[in-house]
């Protein structure tokens, strides 16, 4: 009888096992500079059941037994599909090609823009949702701000030289080819500053601040004073009407009358348990007087709150931009 009892046991306790879900791991990278890429959409199946890559483009999703194949998508990047079968043992890495996505396009929507009422619910709730509004609270921070080249530059200007070198025009560039050659290789592969750091912020009204960094790291150097650069260069809330960023002051995409300034889209959704997240870009319209900017929000439903965003100066040129993940 105890060898039966054993028997049944060990067979219910191995049919519970296998009907546990599938755990993936994986990471996501740009398959050109190999750089992290935060708040991808991770689904499975023909679903929208899914998780979003962290900042540094690591996820991990639950699967049922069902799924076939995980799907990857991204603005401004290929999507990518993976079978259940080239899934391994090991954590995945995969690889977004990124597309040329044109700022400027135009896109016409039939009626009204359905985005438009998840950016009204998401402006009437800002007032419960920035943490500002309390009479205090506390939070650790994870920062991580870095100085880099866009390597897409030296890309362009290869380009005019060669197109030149064609017509059999003579440059001003002097550096040579292979200059700019290993110019490219270093810059895909490190950055000129780095900067990462733990800080803790204390709040109270009206105006008793103190935060502190825990730990702190700066290109293999141990500054407390650069520490702090990363939360004073940036808003902490993108729910106040204008978003700092370094010196410049942009109108917030949530901002009363928003809808008049900045077109919205609604790229896709997510469901995440019981919640939904909406997926929106945006960017100002065109000729448009204001400071602005382009890039993505992530709205919870539950209370219209921003789960993760991405801003990008939307006047951009050669010379500087700046790009901001929270």
């Amino acid at each position: 009888m105890r060898h039966i009892l054993f028997f049944l046991l060990c067979f219910l306790l191995s049919q519970s096992l296998f009907s546990q879900p599938n755990f993936i791991r994986g990471k996501v990278v740009d398959a050109k500079t190999n750089q992290p890429l935060a708040f991808v959409n991770v689904v499975y199946n023909n679903t929208q059941h899914g998780v979003v890559t962290n900042m540094d483009g690591e996820f991990g999703i639950r699967l049922r037994d069902d799924f076939q194949y995980l799907r990857f998508s991204f603005l401004g990047y290929e999507k990518k599909v993976i079978s259940k079968d080239d899934i391994g043992e090991k954590p995945l890495l995969v690889k977004l090609k990124p597309t040329a996505y044109d700022i400027s396009e135009v896109k016409v929507l039939p009626g009204i823009n359905p985005a438009h009422r998840i950016i009204h619910a998401a402006i009437e709730n800002k007032d419960l949702n920035n943490p500002e509004n309390l009479p205090s609270f506390s939070y650790y921070a994870y920062n991580r701000m870095h100085f880099t080249i866009d390597t897409s530059v030296l890309e362009r200007r290869n380009q005019k030289v060669d197109s030149l070198k064609m017509q059999g025009q003579d440059t001003l560039i002097t550096p040579t080819d292979s200059t700019f050659m290993r110019m490219q290789r270093f810059f895909r592969k490190q950055h000129i500053f780095l900067l990462e750091a733990v800080n803790k912020r204390e709040y109270m009204k009206p105006d008793r601040n103190l935060e502190t960094v825990v730990a702190s790291r700066v290109s293999g150097l141990q500054n407390p004073s650069f520490s702090l650069l990363a939360t004073q260069m940036q808003s902490f809330s993108f729910y106040n009407d204008f978003v700092e960023v370094l010196q410049y002051s942009f109108l917030s995409p949530l901002a009363k009358g928003s809808t008049n300034k900045y077109f919205f889209l609604l790229e896709d959704t997510i469901y995440k348990n019981t919640d939904t997240v909406f997926i929106i870009s945006y960017r100002p319209y065109k000729n448009k007087n204001f400071e602005g900017l382009t890039g993505q929000l992530h709205i919870n439903t539950n209370g219209y709150a921003i789960e993760h965003l991405i801003a990008e100066t939307s006047v951009r040129d050669d010379a500087f931009g700046v790009k901001i993940q929270q």
